[in-house]
């Protein structure tokens, strides 16, 4: 939602449950089928947490690319300028998610479709800082060790968590 008054209200209730940010599930910066409102509403958001003292970091939907390339540019071009606009918006602003010296922190749900290291240089080539980038659990290889820090855990759909025990162990 982008309403000011709901924005607020949920970001209230995080706070009172002990929550201190949010990471955004992000869908770029192109204004293509639903991408448009989703980022209009991002940005609703990240207007509301300075107020409420709470940080953000973005979880990048780089899969999008594939969509916007079918109507505007190259996929690359596409990712490139999804780091271009993060990198003017976000990375500066003091609410956003940094870690190792003090290093912009950026998460993708995979790669889904971006499953090469040249790939992934070549879109961070844009970037005038560098960032903590990290991957979902099992992806750092496909995207290159020099392009990532580490790797993130998420939802194991098997009761038992084995990838996650995994995960942990490594």
């Amino acid at each position: 939602s982008g309403d000011p008054d709901v924005l607020e209200y949920h970001l209230l209730l995080m706070l009172y449950a002990g929550i201190d940010g949010v990471l955004i599930d992000w869908y770029g910066s192109h204004k293509v089928h639903d991408y448009g409102p989703n980022l209009e509403n991002s940005e609703a958001l990240i207007s509301k947490m300075g107020a409420m003292g709470m940080k953000f970091g973005i979880v990048y939907e780089e899969y999008v690319c594939e969509t916007v390339a079918k109507e505007k540019m190259s996929q690359i071009e596409a990712a490139q300028q999804d780091m271009s606009y993060m990198e003017s918006k976000y990375f500066s602003s003091p609410l956003y998610i940094k870690v190792k010296e003090e290093k912009p922190l950026l998460l993708t749900f995979g790669p889904r479709l971006f499953q090469h290291e040249k790939q992934w240089t070549n879109i961070f080539s844009v970037l005038k800082k560098k960032i903590s980038f990290a991957p979902l659990w099992g992806s750092r290889k496909a995207v290159g060790y020099k392009n990532a820090d580490g790797e993130f855990s998420w939802v194991d759909f098997d009761a038992k968590c084995p990838k996650l025990a995994d995960f942990y162990r490594e």
